[in-house]
């Protein structure tokens, strides 16, 4: 199994509606990557079918437990692009928030060789993909890690300050970044974007 590079989508548990998981879908969709199917043993459901099953699951706050089967879990969700052979998406509902992540394999999104570093054109999308769902106003914060990274911060980790993974860019509330991160990231370019948000690379 390949390195993934993940981007992090993170949102505020009173943030889930009748429509959550949908809205999300719509969105990833509408900015060019197009429904393929399921994944990890749910190939052959549709987006219907795994919409409806992932909006039950965090309706009802669940967790997979030690004792579960794996297929009682969230289904994964695979979507089409021309830039990426893999692109992977699956929910957790966690202590402190809800968290969508969105993987694909380091070496689609890196040049590995002779030092490692990423492929701007590819990234861009990922940024204007990221972007896109800033827009929707159900996002709290948005993060961008490999898979070795050395920390993992949750949503509460990074309202209260603790710290925020920018491999390579993520996305803060303006007033978050003001109170806490401002004179931390002085190395970084910030952009303002829509819904009082800051673009941080």
């Amino acid at each position: 199994m390949p390195a993934y590079f993940s981007l992090e989508i993170l949102f505020s548990k009173d943030r889930i509606n009748p429509n959550f998981v949908k809205n999300i879908y719509s969105i990833i969709i509408e900015s060019g990557f197009k429904f393929k199917s399921g994944d990890w043993f749910r190939e052959n459901s549709s987006i219907d079918e795994i919409i409806n099953w992932n909006q039950d699951k965090l309706n009802n706050h669940f967790r997979l437990r030690t004792n579960q089967n794996y297929k009682e879990d969230y289904m994964q969700i695979l979507f089409d692009s021309h830039l990426f052979d893999e692109f992977r998406g699956f929910w957790m509902y966690r202590d402190n928030d809800i968290a969508f992540y969105i993987i694909i394999p380091e070496s689609e999104i890196m040049e590995l060789e002779g030092g490692s570093f990423f492929l701007e054109d590819k990234i861009l999308f990922i940024k204007k993909l990221a972007e896109s769902l800033w827009k929707s106003k159900l996002v709290d914060a948005i993060q961008t890690s490999l898979e070795l990274e050395e920390n993992n911060f949750d949503l509460k980790d990074i309202k209260s300050g603790r710290g925020i993974n920018i491999t390579p860019f993520a996305i803060l509330p303006n007033a978050t970044f003001l109170k806490y991160y401002k004179d931390h990231l002085m190395d970084k370019a910030i952009v303002k974007i829509q819904n009082d948000g800051l673009l941080i690379y």
